[in-house]
């Protein structure tokens, strides 16, 4: 088995819409966002691209790194079950969430890229790595998830 086949192969069974997974060495541009950054999905050619630091990274617990890559899971989940009853989270700005629950805003704007930071994504993150203080600062947001994941 190749490096990332697993990771293929995972994303073949969740996310039917995703094709192909391309890993660069570093940041990238792309014709739809002109700037660097370490993720993106095109969901019309259905092509995942990741950079390998950004994910090895985001798997290193304890060392204050954005996990890019289950956060690019997290967008992509929402994507392909848009009629899933999400919290509302339209109401609720990036910063304030990444202030309420410790995530450094500058760290994922350098992955994802201002404009394209989802406050729904975040908060579908902090369910998952942080979910006690998600419980703390969101109690809403928290249970309108649980019953979503748990059902």
């Amino acid at each position: 088995m190749r490096c990332f086949d697993w990771l293929l192969d995972w994303t073949n069974y969740i996310y039917p819409s995703c094709e192909h997974i391309v890993m660069y060495n570093h940041s990238f541009a792309t014709p739809n966002y002109e700037f660097l950054h370490s993720i993106e999905y095109n969901r019309e050619d259905g092509v995942l691209i990741l950079t390998r630091d950004a994910n090895i990274n985001g798997f290193n617990i304890g060392l204050g790194h954005f996990n890019v890559t289950m956060y690019g899971a997290i967008i992509i989940f929402i994507h392909e079950n848009p009629r899933l009853n999400y919290p509302v989270t339209k109401d609720i700005d990036v910063l304030r969430i990444c202030d309420e629950l410790g995530l450094n805003l500058e760290n994922i704007k350098a992955h994802v890229g201002q404009g394209l930071i989802s406050s729904l994504g975040l908060i579908v993150y902090a369910y998952i790595e942080f979910l006690a203080k998600l419980g703390e600062n969101y109690s809403n947001k928290h249970s309108r998830l649980s019953v979503l994941f748990h059902s």
